[in-house]
């Protein structure tokens, strides 16, 4: 029931957007246009998200350490460091889905030159 609810908007959405791809009455530069814009904002608020998620992580490993004889107070700094993980993941990922779909469009957009983190 909660999947119809969130779906039905969803689909509708993604419907909208690509109707006159659709019918032919416009080219498909209003999507370059619409991900150019996304990823500039994204591309700009992702440093200051990845920096919010580590210090919650480093929070929570400070709690965690300092009070070690509170089982209590190191559930706590568990928790936020492992929240800290969940929203580094997510923020990361977010980012390579971004780059994905630019590569993929042939958006040329890279604002400051940031780039993701590259593993060896």
């Amino acid at each position: 029931m909660k999947i119809k609810k969130i779906a039905t908007p969803l689909i509708s959405l993604v419907t909208l957007f690509f109707t006159p791809l659709i019918i032919y009455a416009q080219n498909f530069t209003y999507v370059y246009t619409f991900l150019d814009s996304v990823s500039t904002v994204l591309f700009l608020l992702l440093p200051v998200l990845v920096g919010l998620a580590l210090v919650v992580f480093v929070w929570g490993l400070v709690v965690f350490i300092a009070q070690s004889g509170n089982d209590q107070a190191r559930e706590v700094g568990k928790q936020r460091m492992i929240w800290g993980l969940i929203a580094l993941f997510v923020i990361v990922s977010v980012w390579g889905i971004v780059l994905l779909l630019q590569e993929l469009f042939g958006v040329d957009s890279n604002p400051g030159g940031l780039t993701p983190p590259v593993i060896l």
